[in-house]
């Protein structure tokens, strides 16, 4: 085979284990944001949710 070809072969293969690389990266990327909002934003969201309505209900007390 000409040495052209083969470095051809050479190329497109290091590029699809790049583009492999880079969406198994982006992928484990995704996970992990996914795992933080189950964890982190969503709990602290309901907390929040719950501060202002508690709030909001004891101003609404204070105010009648």
């Amino acid at each position: 085979m000409h040495p052209h070809f083969v470095n051809q072969d050479k190329q497109r293969e290091a590029t699809a284990r790049a583009s492999h690389d880079d969406s198994l990266a982006f992928a484990e990327a995704l996970v992990e944001h996914a795992q933080t909002e189950e964890a982190v934003m969503y709990p602290a969201a309901i907390l929040v949710g719950h501060e202002v309505l508690q709030r909001s209900v004891m101003r609404a007390v204070t105010l009648v």
